[in-house]
């Protein structure tokens, strides 16, 4: 369904009508600029959880890193763990539990 959403593919029967326009007619970029997709499967790498939430921005301040958690709801947890951010999550998160 999402890759439908997001016009990976055309519908081949129907339409899809997102606020009365037809999908069809909405402009491919502009689209997949509005929809963010949510993967059920965490993406972590073996470094910190700093360099984790650092992956491609590596001009954060580490208030920003800081504001990041808070703003994810992941203050109190991340701040629970014995090394905080400076935890190694491990392959996949293999190190966190939960």
């Amino acid at each position: 369904i999402v890759s439908l959403l997001l016009r990976y593919y055309n519908v081949l029967k129907g339409e899809i009508i997102i606020d009365g326009v037809p999908i069809s007619d909405i402009n491919i970029q502009y689209l997949r600029n509005r929809i963010a997709v949510v993967s059920q499967e965490p993406i972590l790498f073996n470094c910190t959880i700093e360099e984790n939430i650092r992956m491609g921005r590596s001009d954060l301040t580490y208030q920003q890193v800081v504001d990041a958690c808070r703003m994810a709801n992941a203050e109190t947890f991340i701040n629970g763990l014995p090394q905080g951010l400076q935890t190694n999550v491990g392959d996949r998160g293999t190190q966190l539990s939960g």
